[in-house]
Parts: C-alpha cells; sequence; structure tokens
C-alpha cells in the first residue's frame, strides 16, 4: 500500500501541528507509513532494535518525517523494556521541544513507534579527527548544557547519536531512549541521579572534545577523562564493557561444520 496515493487512509493535519495534541495512528496507518517508506534510515541489527523510515506526513504534504516502529522487536522485550524507552524518548523530545538540536516530536503510532523531526545529517562516525569543525562542538555543547537547563539528560552521547549537517554546520542529538527528565527541584536520590547522568552527559562530550578538539578541553573536562567519571559512569561502563567481551568471544567462537562433526563422532 502506497500512502502517498492514498491520503484518506492517514488522515492529519495539513502541517505538523506543535501546538495542538499529537494525533495517534491506528495499526493500519503505522503499516501504511511503512510500506509508503522513501527509505530506511536505521535498520535494526537484532530483534532488540527499532527500525527508523524515513515518511511522508502528511500525506501530500511533501514533508519527510523520521518514523521510528519497534513493533518488530521481539514481544518479551518490547513489552519490559522497549515500550518503556519509547515512553522515555517522547516524554524526553517533548520537554525539550522547539529546541534547536533536538528532534521534535510529532505523532504517536501505539505504544510502539512514533513520528519526528527528521535531520539531514550524518553520525560523528563518519567524521574523522579533524574533519568536524570546532563550531560544530561547541553548538553541541550549547545544546547540551541547555538541555541540562531544563532538568533533562540524553545518558547516551556517543557519536552514534550525534548527527551533523555540513552544509547548514548544524547538529542534531538523537536516540534518546536513556534519557531522564527530571523535576526542577530534586533531593535526596533523585538529586544523586541527577549529578550522575548529568556528569554522564559531560564526560561524553569530554571524549568527543578529545577526538575533534582537543584544545576546548577545560581542566575539568580533563579530570573527567583521568579520573573514569563518576561512580556511576565507572560501573555502567563495566558492564557496557562485559556486554562487548561476550559479544566479541561469540563472534570468535570457532564453528563445526557437519562434516567435522561426523569426523570427532
Amino acid at each position: 500500500m502506497d500512502m502517498r496515493s492514498s491520503p484518506s487512509s492517514l488522515a492529519g493535519p495539513s502541517t505538523p501541528d506543535e501546538s495542538a495534541a499529537p494525533p495517534t495512528l491506528s495499526e493500519a496507518q503505522r503499516k501504511a507509513l511503512v510500506a509508503g517508506a522513501f527509505r530506511s534510515l536505521h535498520v535494526a541489527r537484532n530483534s532488540t532494535k527499532a527500525n527508523v523510515y524515513l515518511v511522508e506526513w502528511p500525506p501530500q504534504s511533501g514533508h519527510k518525517v523520521a518514523f521510528k516502529d519497534g513493533s518488530n522487536r521481539a514481544l518479551w522485550f518490547s513489552f519490559f523494556v522497549g515500550r518503556y524507552q519509547m515512553r522515555r524518548e517522547w516524554k524526553a523530545m517533548s520537554a525539550l521541544q522547539g529546541m534547536e538540536g533536538v528532534p521534535c516530536p510529532y505523532f504517536r503510532a501505539g505504544a510502539d513507534a512514533f513520528g519526528m523531526e527528521w535531520f539531514q545529517g550524518q553520525s560523528l562516525l563518519h567524521f574523522a579527527p579533524g574533519e568536524l569543525p570546532a563550531a560544530a562542538v561547541e553548538q553541541l555543547e550549547a545544546v547540551m548544557n541547555e538541555m541540562h537547563s531544563h532538568s533533562v539528560t540524553h545518558g547516551d552521547l556517543h557519536r552514534d547519536n550525534i548527527l551533523f549537517d555540513p552544509a547548514s554546520g548544524r547538529v542534531c542529538l538523537i536516540d534518546w531512549a536513556t534519557s531522564c527528565v527530571f523535576r526542577p527541584k530534586r533531593r535526596g536520590f533523585k538529586a544523586w541521579m541527577w549529578r550522575e547522568w548529568q556528569a554522564l552527559d559531560r564526560r561524553a562530550l569530554a571524549k568527543i572534545k578529545a577526538r575533534y578538539t582537543p584544545d576546548l578541553l577545560r581542566e575539568e573536562e580533563l579530570s573527567l577523562l583521568e579520573n573514569g567519571g563518576t561512580p556511576l559512569s565507572r560501573a555502567v561502563r563495566r558492564v557496557g564493557s562485559l556486554f562487548k567481551r561476550r559479544k566479541r568471544t561469540r563472534k570468535e567462537a570457532p564453528t563445526v561444520t557437519p562434516s567435522q562433526a561426523s569426523e570427532v563422532v
């Protein structure tokens, strides 16, 4: 089904309206969006990841939107983790709506998908040291500072989640699944969590500065890099290293062909 040739099946506003309540699409509308997608922006590597498509919304408007669809995820993961991550993403982007460097959320499509602003750019993985201008790093820091001023943390600021468009010189943060939206007044455990998650973002920014613009590193950022950050950030990296090591071990494990197995027998 081609959504561009069937506008009546996807009724919506003439343009994405930020002031109105976001529309919610039906399952049939979600399938129509996927079927009529221009192309895939991100293909899920396994059953715990979501697909991202470039779609047209509203129909026949010429307006391109990024559509994140997690309906392909394993049911157990979607129920216990995936939908929770989707809610976190939507909540964070809604809290920062209208802010430069953050995709604007447009519509929901059930509990497993939503549409958001499409940013034309490439992840920082495509830029070698010396290829990313200092102005882009400074803009990234400004986005992070403004995000923190709204009591929001990203939690996963690695290069794959930061897009840069050389033509416009703009940066954009994507994949808000690990984000947190805090209340302005924080006490006790929440205050501690705020400091820890904020430090995670700042250390991630320091790593990006060290790679692309080491001259912009400040003393406190050098300290974050040298001491490994806060206790929480060290624990997060330790868990991440364990998963990476396990994944690497699986890839390096020798495979036994049927002929080899028969020889052993």
